[in-house]
Parts: C-alpha cells; structure tokens; sequence
C-alpha cells in the first residue's frame, strides 16, 4: 500500500489522497508519518528529480499553464464547452456518494470532496479524470445498484454503454477532446 500510495504522490494531486489518509488515521501523528511519510519521501525524491532535469524542483507546476483550466466562474460566465463532460462527471460521481455518505467511511467521503470539489476552484478540466479516479463514487454506484431491480441495471449499464459510445464518437469523429 505504501508504495502504491508513493506512486500517486508524484502527482499534485496525491497530496489530497495524502490529507484523507492522514483523516482516516484521525490525525495521530505517529500513524500519519507511518502511512503518509512513504509518499513524502517520494514526493522528495520527484522534486530531485525535477530540479537535476530542469533547474526547478516545482517544474509540474508550471506544466499544468500549458492546460486550458476553467474554474467554475469561468465556466459559469464564459466559456463552458471543454469542461461539460467533466462537470457532468463529477455532478454524477458527486450524487452518488451523498446518496449513500451515512454508509461509506469518512476519510471516503473526504477524499471525494477534495478529489471532486476543490477543483471547482482550481481547474475543472481534470474533474472526469478525478471521477474516474476517485473509487468512493464506484463503491457509491454499486451500493445503489444492488437495490435497484435487475432490469433497472441492466438499463443503467445500457446507458452507460452508449453514453461511452457518444463519446467515442465525439472523440474520434468531431476531433472533441474534452
């Protein structure tokens, strides 16, 4: 778990998988630096990396310039189009975890928001991908469907089948890419 949970520090975003680590293991300092210290070490060793390669250590931040970020007031008063699907995503990953909260782990639930909410705020074009990465929204979806009646799932997985379809096809065929 450690290493895997190192690999996700190179990335920025692993600090926010690092913070709801540190609430699952309810901020005890001694665990905290058991389960989070693994990715500060690799974070550390990333920068290194970063600095030897490009003479700054911080060089993933400004990468991300180079991405057409939208925060919800751009999206909300210019433009909107790159961003749809993102924040359709997330509104649906974001739904399915507040139907079921009471029944999934805090620290799920925490990382679902600093995955899903935050970048309201920073930048919304990674949101599909956040949603696709955040697991809590799947545990959510599957919690849902297994009250719901056989042919209702099979409705939902045949919607989520051609909605994939739809943009397959935007992808490929109208050169979107969201």
């Amino acid at each position: 778990a450690a290493a895997a949970l190192a690999a996700v520090m190179v990335r920025p975003n692993g600090f926010l998988v690092a913070v709801a680590l540190a609430f699952a293991v309810g901020w005890r300092l001694k665990r905290v630096v058991v389960v989070c210290g693994p990715s500060l070490v690799a974070f550390g060793a990333w920068c290194l990396y970063n600095l030897q390669k490009t003479d700054d250590a911080l060089t993933f931040f400004k990468a991300k310039d180079g991405w057409p970020e939208i925060t919800l007031v751009d999206f909300v008063l210019r433009d909107r189009k790159i961003a749809i699907p993102h924040v359709l995503l997330a509104l649906a990953a974001s739904a399915a975890v507040i139907v079921v909260w009471r029944r999934l782990p805090k620290a799920w639930i925490v990382l679902t928001g600093l995955f899903l909410v935050l970048p309201f705020f920073t930048g919304m074009v990674g949101l599909g991908r956040y949603a696709g990465e955040t697991f809590p929204p799947f545990v959510a979806a599957g919690e849902i469907l297994r009250r719901w009646p056989p042919w209702a799932v099979l409705t939902a997985f045949t919607a989520s089948v051609v909605g994939m379809a739809v943009c397959t096809y935007w992808v490929i065929y109208l050169d979107y890419l969201p």
